[in-house]
Order: structure tokens, then C-alpha cells, then sequence
């Protein structure tokens, strides 16, 4: 009797495992036809981008509702609301950050670090952490961790197609809040693997953005589908990429910008003072000169390039006056930034 129990038990365990399975598969499938849905009613001609992933400073709010359950269902979602305002920096979540930053930057043993430490000990009193419940699984966790590095220092950071993954789609997730700034959710291990190598590029995949920023990136976009490129970039990877799926493909990056930029900084005669930028457009060299700590005035007389040249400047919070007016043809009518028009003119 004792032997059947335990043949029963066995064959049970071995179903179960293998329907949870099955149903992990099944949901991988289906999650993957409906990015590809949306992809395709949205006219995506792109899923994955690719970004900085030292610019992923801070995470989504925990708290966000829409994060309960499964966040893939909200793929290509815009919303508004202050859902991008309550997350925390990458470097403060979880204590995963610091315990291997501790561990691969100051070659420190694991059995050392106090955050490690804490973790094990809330472990073997019954706790869980990253799915771990026991000592065995929670030192693998690490070893994986260390694997995981090694390979991506020694082969370079793949995408998940490129490593023959079944889950096409298991890039790193982020979202973008309403001043574009780049929110992590999804893939935590691995962005900090890349942020402690100090990649350049690591690919993701956006799945929301805040309904300002989305407005934003439509009026470019427009753009973009009118004359097919930009003639300034924008040093966002979410407006920068436009250009290479809805452009000219023969543009498919700015028509000016950074290497321009590097022409006027080679030559620049001063280190601060002011700058008039006219024929601003974008704004682009406005940005470039008040990051160096120049006052910066940006005159733009065409009225679409002028919206989203105001817009773009009071999402970012930059400090540089935006004018719209054509100096070419303003007759005897005198400009100077240092009048009381300024403080107009934002």
C-alpha cells in the first residue's frame, strides 16, 4: 500500500510539473501573438530598442496598480497620472544591487557583506527572497548571478533571439515617464549586470509611456512622416529611433546634430557666457550649451518646430529662454536676450 501512495504521489508530482509547464509555454505563445497584435494595430514597426542602461536610474512605483498581474497586457499602453513618480533609484531595490556590487567591484566574499548576510538569515528564519527559501537555493541564486556576468563580459549582452530563446520578448521592460526619463520593471538582474560593466547599449522593450511624453513623441513623429527625417536629434532613444522606421531610409538619423556639436566644441574660443541660437528648431544646441553652463536663447519663427521646441523644453525643466520670431524679418525691431522680453519669451 505504502509503495502504490508513493508511485501516486510520484505520478501526481510529475503531472503537476509538467501542466505547469505546459501552461508556461502556452502563456509564452500567447503573450508573444499579442505584442505582435498590438505591434501590428498600432503600425510598430519596431519592438525592441535599444538604450544606455546607466539612463535606467529609477524603477516603476511598486505601488502602480497596473502592475499587479501580468504587465505584458499593457504593452504599447499610453496613461497619464502620476504613476512615474513614486518609484525608487535601481541602486536602493532589493539589495541586489549593492550586495553584487560588493562582491564583482571590491572582490569582497559574499559571507562578508552585511545586506547578504541579512538576506540569509530572513531566509533561514522562514522567509523568502527572489524565490528563494532555503540556503542551497539562495547561494545558486548567486552563482547564476556570477555566471550570468562572465558571459556577458566575455560574448557581449544578446538579445534573447539572438541566444535562441523561446521567449522572444523577454527583454529587459521599461517604461517612460512624462520627462522621458527611463523606468525599469522587468529584468532586474540583468540591468544590473550591464549597468556594473558599464555597457554603452542593451536592448529593451518599452511597454508604457505617460501621455505627455507619448504626445510629445507623436508631434516628432508627424514630423517624420512629412519630410521622412529630423534635422536635429533629440538624445532620446525613444524620439531618436523615429527616423529609422517611419522615415526615409536613407536618413534614417538626424540630418545634424552631434557631429556638428563636435565641430563648434573643438572650436569653442570660451568656457561660459551666452549663446543665441537662431533657428533654434529643436533646440538641440541650446541643451548641448547650457550642459556646459552657458545661458542659452533659442529663436524659432516656424510655429510647429516652435510648440515642440516650448513643449519639449518645459518637459525637461531646461533652464534656456525659447522666442518665436523671425529675426531675418524683423526690420528695425531690436532683439536683446538681456531685455525685460525675456522673461516672456518661455
Amino acid at each position: 500500500m505504502i509503495i502504490l501512495l508513493k508511485i501516486k504521489n510520484g505520478t501526481y508530482n510529475s503531472i503537476k510539473t509538467y501542466l505547469i509547464e505546459l501552461y508556461r509555454i502556452i502563456l509564452d505563445w500567447i503573450q508573444y501573438f499579442y505584442i505582435l497584435l498590438i505591434c501590428k494595430i498600432k503600425k510598430y514597426n519596431h519592438i525592441i530598442q535599444y538604450v544606455n542602461p546607466n539612463d535606467i536610474a529609477n524603477t516603476v512605483s511598486r505601488d502602480d496598480p497596473t502592475l499587479r498581474g501580468n504587465s505584458v497586457w499593457h504593452f504599447g499602453s499610453t496613461e497619464g497620472g502620476n504613476w512615474d513618480l513614486n518609484g525608487y533609484p535601481v541602486r536602493e531595490y532589493g539589495n541586489l544591487y549593492r550586495i553584487f556590487e560588493h562582491r564583482i567591484k571590491n572582490a569582497i566574499e559574499y559571507e562578508d557583506i552585511p545586506e547578504f548576510r541579512e538576506q540569509l538569515e530572513m531566509i533561514e528564519n522562514g522567509g523568502s527572497w527572489y524565490g528563494c527559501e532555503t540556503k542551497g537555493e539562495y547561494i545558486r541564486h548567486w552563482q547564476r548571478m556570477e555566471t550570468l556576468y562572465f558571459s556577458i563580459m566575455e560574448n557581449g549582452y544578446k538579445t534573447q533571439q539572438e541566444l535562441c530563446s523561446k521567449k522572444k520578448f523577454d527583454e529587459i521592460r521599461i517604461q517612460i515617464g512624462r520627462k522621458g526619463e527611463l523606468l525599469f520593471e522587468e529584468g532586474f538582474h540583468r540591468l544590473v549586470v550591464a549597468q556594473l560593466l558599464n555597457l554603452e547599449k542593451i536592448p529593451v522593450i518599452v511597454f508604457r509611456r505617460h501621455e505627455a511624453w507619448a504626445n510629445l513623441r507623436e508631434h516628432v513623429k508627424r514630423i517624420v512622416l512629412k519630410l521622412g527625417f529630423i534635422h536635429q536629434p533629440f538624445n532620446h532613444p525613444d524620439i531618436d529611433i523615429l527616423p529609422q522606421y517611419y522615415g526615409n531610409h536613407l536618413k534614417d538619423q538626424a540630418f545634424y546634430g552631434n557631429e556638428r556639436w563636435g565641430y563648434i566644441l573643438n572650436s569653442l574660443p570660451v568656457k561660459q557666457g551666452t549663446v543665441l541660437d537662431i533657428g533654434a528648431y529643436f533646440g538641440y544646441f541650446c541643451h548641448r550649451f547650457e550642459d556646459l553652463g552657458f545661458e542659452c536663447y533659442a529663436v524659432e519663427f516656424d510655429r510647429n518646430d516652435f510648440q515642440i521646441l516650448k513643449e519639449y523644453n518645459d518637459i525637461m525643466k531646461n533652464k534656456f529662454i525659447v522666442w518665436e520670431k523671425n529675426l531675418y524679418r524683423a526690420g528695425n525691431e531690436c532683439f536683446s536676450p538681456f531685455s525685460e522680453d525675456k522673461k516672456q519669451s518661455r
